[in-house]
Order: C-alpha cells, then structure tokens, then sequence
C-alpha cells in the first residue's frame, strides 16, 4: 500500500496516522510504502518503523524528500524528471566509468540495425552514446554517425520537445568533438523559430547554453550563421524568460529561470545592438534565486554551484561577488553539507589557477579546509596542502610553499593508509623545488635527500614495478646543482657526491646533470642566464655565516638577517612562513602600504624554563622599517604551548604590518578582525610548529654545515634579477577620498597662502643663481612650484622662530609669541636669510616633511617613530597625485620669467 503526503511540519505524527488509516481497512498489506516531499530524520524513521511493526505486524518503508532526489537523480530515472520537474537536458547523468564495454556494444547494435524505430529506450541510448563520442578521445570520430541517427529519430517522433533535446545534443557534442557547428544551421534555425515553444525552465536553460555556444562560434566564424541572427535570438530569449518570470509559478521552476536569466544577461554582444555582458543583473538575478534556494528542493544547486565555480574568474570583479558566494556557500551547507562547500571551494580555487591566478586559487582552497585531518578527508586534505606548496612557491613565497610541504610531508609520513602515505615523497619534492627556486641549494640537497629516502618508504608501485612519484621534480633540482657545483665550485663537489651517491642507481640524475652540462658548462654568463627568471635569490644563497633572504611583496622589500646554523636556521625560517602566507593573505584588501624597505635582524634564544616569546625592538631609521627580532624558545615545547607559539608569531608578524600601513588604528583593526573571523591563524598554524616539522622531516644530519660555510663567492659577481609576481605587485590606484576638485582647491590655496610669508625672501632668491638652479633640480624630479613655495615659506618660519627662541631672554614668553602658521606676511625689514638655507637637499628634505601634513589631511595615520620619508614621498605621488597635480600660476613666481 502507498501513502504520500506534501506536509512539512508535524510529519512524524502524519505517517503514523496515514498508517493507522490504511491498517483499519479491511485488508492490512504487509508493507506501507510513504513519500513524503519532507526531510525525515533516519532516528525517526527507525522509531516509525518499529512502532509499525510492534502495532500491526507490518514493515513501514520511508522516502523522503532525500531519498526521492536520489533516485530521480538515476539514468534511468531522468527521463521522467526531466519532463515533470522541468530539468535541463544537461544535467543527464553520465554512464558509470567503470562500465568501458557499453558503448562498443552499443555502437555495433545502432551500425547494423535501420534505425525505424523510435521508442524513448532509443532516444536515451542515442542521447548517451553522442555524449560519449564527444567528450571521449577516439571516440569523437562517431560522433555525425550518431548526430545523424539523432536527427533520423527526431523526424519521427512526435514530440517537439523530444526533437528540440536531440537537437540540443547533436550541437552540444559537436562542439566539443570538432570545436565547430557548422552543418548544424539549419538544424538551430529550427531549434530557434520560435522561442516561445520552450515548454519547461528547463528547455529555456538548454536553449541558454546553445546560445553561448553560438555567440563563441560566430565570433570565432566557426558557425555560418550570421551575427544578426543570433542576436535576434539572444533577445528573443531574455524576452521569454522575463515573460515567464512575471507570472506566477512553482518554486523549483522559477529557480530555474533565475539560473537562466542570470547566464542570459552574460551573453555577449554579438551583432553589435551594444548589448554588454551585465554582471550587475547576472547577480541580482542570483542572488534572489540563492535566498530563496530553500523553497525549491528539486532546484539543482549542487549542478549550479559547480557552474559558478568555473565562471569564478570572470565574476569575482563584481563588487558583490564575496557576498554572493558566502551566500551561495551557506545555501549548498543547509542542502548538502559543509563536504560539498569544501568541495565547490575547491572547484574555484582550480578555476582560478587555470587563469594563472594563483593567490586567488589559495584564497578559495583555504576556504576548502573543512574536517582537515580526519581519515576521511585526510588525502583530500595532502593534496589541497600539496597545491597550496605549489602556488604559493608560484608567487615567491617559497618559506610558506615550505611550511605546507613539509606539513603535508609529516601528516603523509604518520598516516596509517597506503594512499596518504604516498603523499610523503610528493610533497617533500615540493619542499625541495621550493628551496631550489629560493637559491637555498645546500637546503635544497638536504631536502632531496629527504625525498628519496621517503620515496623508498612510501611510494606506490604499479605492475612494472616502476615508481609512480614526483621523484622527477628532484632530476632538474640536482642535475642543476651538481653541475653547477663541478664547473664553478670544485671544492664542494666531495659534499655534493656524498649526498646523491648514497642514492645507488641513479640514471635519473646522470641524465639531467648532462642536460644541465649541455646548457651552461663552465660558462659562468651562461650559467647565470639559465638561472635569470628561474630564482628569487642567487645560487648557494643560503651558504655563509650569516643567513639572509630577501623578497618583494605589496611594494615592501623584506631583508632578514640572522645566524646559519642548524638551530637558528628553522626558527627563522618559521617566522618568514608566518609572514609570507598574512602578506598573502592581506593582499586583496586595502591597507595603503607605505612602500619601504622591511629589515629583520633576528636572533633565537633557547631556554630550558622560560614561555616561548617574540619581541620586536625598532631600530631608528628614515629610510627603512628596521626591528631587531629576537625568538625566545623552550628546548621542549609541550603541546599546549605550541598554538600559543605560533599566536606569537603572529602577533609579531601584524605588528611590522602596522608600522608600514597608514591605515588609521580603528580600520587596521577592524580589518584584522574580519581577517581572524576568515580564519588567518588557522591558515598560519598548520599541523605541528614549522620548527618542529622542520626537525622531524628533514633532522640535523642534512644541514651540511660544512657545505654552508664553503667558499660560494665565484657564483656572487652579480646581482640576480627577481621574477616580477604581478599579483603581488604594489596597489598604484588612486587611493580612498582622493577627488581632483578638492585637491585642485588645497593646491589653489597653498600658492596664496605660501607666497605671503616669503615674498621679501623669494624676490631676493629669484636673483640668486644657486636657488634657481635648486629650483631647477628640484622640478627636474617632479617636484611642483607649489611644494617648493611652501618649503621655502617653511624653512623661513622654522629659521625665524628658531632664532627668536634662542635670543629671548625668556624662552617660554618668546614661545607664545611665535608664528603660529604659514600666514604671517614677511616684514619688508626681516634680516635677510643665507642662500644656503635652500640648497636642493634642504629644500628637499623640508618638502618630504610636509607631506606628513598630508597623512593627516587625506584622513590617514602614520604609525612609523622615524618616518621613511622616500617611501612616502612615493605613496603621496602614485596613490595621491601629489608630483602631478598643479593649477596655473605665475611663469617668474620662483625663477625669472626667461627661465621658467
């Protein structure tokens, strides 16, 4: 007997008294089949089944709203759910992989048979078979074969729909067989000619995804149809669509055309009618169809969601985007878990590596670390932290690169499963790539080393017995720097052969040194040029007493100094890794960064009984943010403590951000704040301490101390120039509250208000050569004449209150009677000053002051003791216009007329 019911609330009472209505019949079945279009708890289900079995002897079986999209969601099943619940063709799930022999059984029935009939059976092995051919290699020859039964068998059937589907799938696979429709005009003439025929939401998505199609094809003239044609459609389109969106219709089914009006209006302008991609539209429509995604249980959002994953790199420069997918992540959460959010994060995170936007892809895969490290997400998790290795060493930040291998490496390394632990050699060969690439070679050796012996450990093998590894990786990386080490460095070839000739066999390595012989031998230029592009820093940089790295992000130059040795050398390295994945982390906000050297001179104190600490000592400079970093460990670290550490580290790591950003206080913490809810510590804190992973992965015997302190001055002639990584380049657009209007009117009244207080002075200084040959310099820089105005103005007044204080028999009286500000008039009987008071590097220095008058007028805070007045002279100029900017005044206002 079956029951059903569409209640959503007090379901649980509703079944029982279905049941009890069907059991006080004359007849009792001995099983109650229930649908409900409710979620039904699988404890209340249990606690209803045996009731229904101790009352009346039956068994009580229940589907629920879960258990019915299951199974629509079977082949078997889509034809029904496509034609009742309005699903797009495209959602037609595909046939198991596990199943390669269908299709050759499939193909040699359709070859030999006359194909009269016409039955929904064939159409669905038609539609399946063509989807095949198309998206299968050495299949897609088959593909008209089956294009043509199809259009045999929509000729005979007496379903317009059915006909527009088969359509539908001949272009589809087409495409993706030939990249090309054409011979299929006449076909989407047809499917076209009247678009108000569409019956389903689900047709209208169909129709939506052959006209993309179409617009790249007729761009690409891969299509004999004209551009005013498609166009004509594009429109005809959106207008069905919008029709069918004023009137009133079933949840699900206006999902659906939400969908499809969202992907319609980022149809491109194809005939010219100025029809733009709008983002803006394509978004309100999504947006409505997310918010009320919870009314629509048979809307396909995981398919939707999977959809806008693609698109990621072309929607994200919508300024609502981030809302958006929070609200779309939150939607698929309540549908299908915090797995498939992960999931869909993932799906961006490629979307955007595919676009060669690598701090994007990382962005998107730590929104994926759902569950880490559980057994059933464990290999799921090595691979996101493998790729985090990979693109963070893409954008140079090879210490956080380190701090995911060799996290990864560990987690590999001490899982219990195979498949996990063959993720051990792969990351640790991206530690190894990741030091090569920094010009940490001794490193590099140590952690090849590493590798191997972990590859022998846990590497799977296939029937051949052949490794199946990213041991490659390490073939490039040695070959390199053992040929190197033999044409420029022989003193060190004994370390070198020691490491890699404990390896045994290793034709691999033969190989790639010949390959690396071949390219550069013995010429030190050749060699150099190899290595131009391919390093962040030179070869054997690591090698010397005192370790230094030095990196470029968001227009700071780090430089970090501190001793190279086995104990110094991770703790170092460990707060470099926490610094570069914040850097990274900060990237996509606006902290208005000064642009300005960062100097680290770090020191590590180990201690039997003190708390781990992390102190930063500014040390005054003007042209630079310079501290003295001193690391304060416990030679053991309980665990407890270890997250306390690495919050240290962090601590440490905001506190230099703060200096170097002219954010005001408030918004440098509210952004910090929203960082931390985004999970900032959670990015930085990964498995075990660096230092600790460090020690564990690669121990104290691969340092090769004695390697590092080897003489590498003949690879140092010469600067290497740095890779450019563009995503991290500094922000040079116009920044927050500049307007032109109100900048035109400050520098309007800084010519008036700066001429009064100097005009006895500047009539002399006109006539002084050194003065108009400062004047000179200093526009030859950039500078304008307004700043220099207000610097001559400037050192008068200070020169003036300067003296006066120090022959006033009483200072502080004399104090209060100084000129408060630039508007004094100079008096016409004022001493008159020395010309060298405005020298170009007075005038200079006195101008790079004033500009801190600027921090406070664009609504900004400087928070450096000793400001780097270089680096805000550059600030000011890009991201405010202040070397552009300037308003008419006169030609002789510094210099006489002939020379202005």
């Amino acid at each position: 007997m079956f029951t059903c019911s569409t209640r959503q609330t007090h379901v649980r009472q509703k079944i029982l008294d279905d049941v009890a209505a069907v059991m006080g019949g004359q007849e009792r079945p001995q099983v109650v089949y229930h649908f409900t279009t409710a979620d039904v708890a699988v404890a209340v289900r249990h606690e209803l089944q045996a009731q229904c079995r101790a009352t009346y002897g039956a068994s009580l079986e229940i589907f629920d709203l879960q258990a019915l999209g299951d199974m629509l969601a079977d082949r078997d099943l889509f034809p029904v759910a496509s034609q009742y619940l309005h699903l797009p063709a495209s959602l037609l799930p595909a046939i198991p992989a596990e199943d390669p022999s269908w299709y050759a059984t499939t193909r040699m029935r359709w070859t030999s048979r006359d194909g009269s009939t016409a039955n929904i059976a064939d159409f669905d092995d038609l539609r399946t078979a063509i989807r095949y051919a198309g998206h299968t290699e050495g299949a897609s020859g088959d593909v008209a074969m089956w294009a043509q039964r199809l259009r045999e068998y929509a000729a005979r059937t007496a379903s317009p729909r059915v006909a527009r589907i088969a359509t539908y799938e001949r272009t589809y696979a087409t495409w993706y067989a030939r990249e090309t429709l054409r011979g299929l005009e006449g076909d989407l003439r047809a499917y076209f000619e009247d678009c108000t025929a569409f019956g389903s939401a689900g047709e209208l998505e169909d129709a939506s995804t052959l006209l993309t199609l179409l617009a790249g094809s007729v761009t690409r003239c891969m299509v004999d149809l004209s551009p005013a044609e498609v166009g004509t459609w594009q429109r005809a389109m959106s207008a069905v669509v919008a029709d069918r969106l004023a009137l009133e219709s079933g949840f699900s089914e206006r999902a659906q055309l939400l969908a499809t009006a969202g992907f319609g209006a980022l149809l491109p302008d194809v005939d010219g009618e100025h029809r733009m991609l709008d983002l803006d539209q394509a978004l309100i429509f999504w947006s409505e169809l997310v918010a009320q995604v919870h009314r629509a249980p048979l809307f396909a959002l995981d398919a939707f969601a999977d959809r806008m994953g693609k698109m990621a790199p072309m929607l994200d420069t919508h300024p609502g985007y981030d809302d958006f997918v929070q609200q779309l992540d939150q939607a698929t959460a309540v549908r299908s878990g915090q797995r498939a959010v992960a999931k869909q994060a993932t799906s961006r995170a490629f979307a955007f590596a595919r676009a060669d936007r690598p701090l994007r892809a990382i962005h998107e895969l730590h929104q994926a670390k759902v569950d880490w490290f559980t057994s059933e997400t464990l290999r799921s998790s090595l691979a996101a932290m493998v790729l985090l290795c990979d693109w963070y060493r893409q954008l140079g930040m090879t210490f956080a690169a380190k701090r995911y291998g060799l996290a990864a490496a560990y987690l590999a390394a001490t899982a219990t499963e195979a498949e996990a632990q063959a993720y051990a050699p792969k990351a640790m060969s991206r530690v190894t790539l990741a030091d090569f690439q920094q010009g940490a070679w001794v490193a590099a050796l140590g952690d090849a080393d590493a590798t191997v012996g972990y590859h022998a450990a846990f590497a799977p093998r296939d029937s051949r017995g052949d490794t199946e590894t990213d041991i490659d990786l390490l073939g490039y990386v040695v070959g390199h720097i053992t040929a190197c080490v033999e044409a420029f460095l022989p003193d060190a070839v004994p370390a070198v052969a020691a490491v890699t000739t404990a390896w045994g066999q290793s034709e691999w390595l033969a190989t790639e040194v010949e390959l690396a012989r071949d390219i550069f031998g013995a010429d030190l230029d050749a060699f150099w040029a190899e290595m131009s592009g391919r390093l962040f820093d030179a070869a054997f940089s690591d090698a010397g007493v005192e370790g230094e790295v030095v990196w470029d992000a968001l227009g700071l130059r780090f430089t970090a100094r501190y001793a190279n040795d086995a104990r110094t050398v991770p703790l170092a390295e460990e707060f470099l890794a926490a610094l570069q994945i914040v850097l990274s982390d900060l990237e996509e906000q606006e902290l208005l960064l000064v642009p300005t050297r960062v100097m680290l001179a770090m020191d590590v104190h180990w201690s039997e009984t003190e708390p781990p600490t992390v102190s930063l000592t500014p040390l005054p400079s003007n042209a630079s943010r310079s501290w003295a970093l001193t690391l304060r460990v416990p030679e053991r670290m309980p665990h407890a403590a270890m997250r306390e550490w690495e919050s240290l580290l962090l601590g440490g790591v905001l506190q230099i951000l703060r200096e170097t950003t002219l954010l005001p206080a408030a918004r440098f913490d509210a952004l910090l704040e929203r960082l931390m809810r985004r999970n900032m510590p959670g990015k930085v804190s990964v498995a075990l301490p660096y230092h600790v992973l460090y020690t564990e992965m690669l121990g104290t015997h691969r340092f090769y101390p004695g390697l590092r302190m080897a003489d590498m001055r003949a690879l140092r002639r010469r600067p290497l120039p740095r890779p450019m990584i563009r995503e991290l380049a500094w922000s040079e657009s116009l920044g927050p509250g500049y307007d032109a209007a109100a900048a035109a009117e400050r520098i309007k009244r800084r010519y008036t208000r700066g001429l009064p207080p100097c005009r006895q002075t500047l009539a002399r200084l006109r006539l002084e050569p050194d003065f108009v040959a400062a004047v000179e310099a200093l526009r030859s820089e950039g500078w304008k004449d307004w700043h220099i105005l207000v610097g001559v103005s400037a050192i008068i007044l200070n020169t003036r209150n300067a003296a006066a204080l120090q022959n006033a028999s009483d200072p502080q009286a004399a104090a209060a009677l100084l000129s408060p500000a630039m508007d004094e008039v100079e008096p016409a009987d004022a001493p008159p000053l020395p010309v060298s008071l405005f020298s170009t590097s007075r005038l200079r220095t006195q101008m790079q002051l004033n500009m801190l008058n600027e921090v406070r007028g664009c609504g900004l805070e400087l928070h450096q003791r000793t400001p780097d007045l270089e680096g805000l002279q550059r600030f000011f100029a890009v991201r405010y216009r202040y070397l552009s900017d300037d308003q008419p005044h006169p030609a002789d206002l510094l210099t006489p007329a002939a020379l202005s």
